[in-house]
């Protein structure tokens, strides 16, 4: 079965290579979707094909400490163990900082209906036909999805990318405390000449919420995208050079084209991208959502001066 056995034993997560136009120029696209950890974990633990004739080496098993963490077989193991070291840490800083209270209440209304909701005795009495009732919102929840990427360079700092995630949440949290519906989809998109390769793990769906233990291990885990990240990548069918420096990272103009993100969707990119320097997180907070330009979401002055005092609180 070889390389095809990937695709064929996992049709959910591995789809077929499509040719997709990206301005004038074509690209073979190599799709690959997981809905959360264990998934990811399922397959790397099955007896799952490599390519070998693209990548005769394998960094995912190979690189070193220094530059891709713990060892390839702990980090897939990692991947279902809930007891980690710095997640404690990040969730008391999440609690403590990123939980947003300033927006507005929703409003409620009072409606009759045929059934559903709390019969109305009175009205049942009469023979009225609309005997219950419930609340309802008067304003429905709007909808957004939030795209971020899972790369960076690698001259970026730990802090960076712990930043970024606690910013994430936040904004996540603001957004939904404005009223909005979120869906957050973590990816990967790089290239190589004329192929695309696009990993999109799941993190929270519209009405969910945010899983956070998904969102640290996917975003401040360097072993998630130099081993398990790039293990997907040498069991995918590309056929170009990708075991040499395991492709470029898409820049951001490029990325929400192939990505059809929309005016009203948001696009995290890299610490980098989002002006997110790891010094200072109420300096990144506001930078953060400088370049993302929220103010059409919700009061940003608001927010902002909410955050800055809860991290002063948490310094002293």
């Amino acid at each position: 079965m070889g390389l095809n056995r990937n695709y064929e034993t996992h049709p959910d997560n591995f789809y077929k290579p499509e040719i997709i136009t990206v301005g004038r120029d074509e690209y073979t696209q190599f799709f690959i979707k997981f809905d959360n950890l264990y998934e990811i974990y399922e397959f790397l633990k099955s007896k799952h094909a490599i390519n070998t004739g693209v990548f005769s080496e394998l960094s995912s098993v190979e690189g070193t400490y220094s530059f891709a963490g713990i060892p390839y077989e702990e980090a897939v193991e990692d991947l279902i163990d809930f007891s980690e070291e710095g997640y404690d840490d990040f969730l008391t800083l999440v609690r403590e900082i990123a939980t947003i209270k300033s927006g507005y209440k929703h409003e409620y209304e009072l409606r009759r209906t045929l059934a559903g909701g709390h019969l109305n005795v009175p009205a049942y009495s009469t023979g009225s036909p609309l005997c219950y009732e419930s609340y309802e919102r008067v304003k429905k929840p709007k909808f957004i999805n939030i795209h971020s990427t899972l790369s960076y360079p690698w001259y970026t700092s730990k802090q960076q990318v712990l930043n970024k995630a606690i910013i994430l949440v936040s904004v996540i949290n603001a957004l939904e405390k404005n009223g909005y519906n979120v869906n957050l989809s973590t990816f990967e998109l790089s290239d190589k000449y004329d192929e695309l390769l696009y990993i999109v793990v799941n993190v929270k769906r519209f009405g969910e919420r945010t899983n956070l233990q998904t969102l640290y291990k996917t975003n401040c885990h360097v072993e998630f995208l130099r081993r398990i990240l790039f293990r997907i990548l040498e069991a995918s069918a590309v056929t170009n050079t990708w075991s040499d420096g395991y492709g470029h990272t898409c820049e951001e103009k490029f990325t929400k084209k192939v990505l059809n993100i929309g005016k009203d969707d948001l696009y995290f990119g890299t610490p980098e991208e989002l002006d997110i320097k790891g010094e200072d997180l109420e300096r990144d907070f506001q930078a953060c959502l400088k370049a993302l330009d929220l103010n059409s979401k919700f009061n940003v002055a608001e927010i902002t001066d909410e955050f800055k005092q809860k991290v002063k609180r948490l310094i002293k």
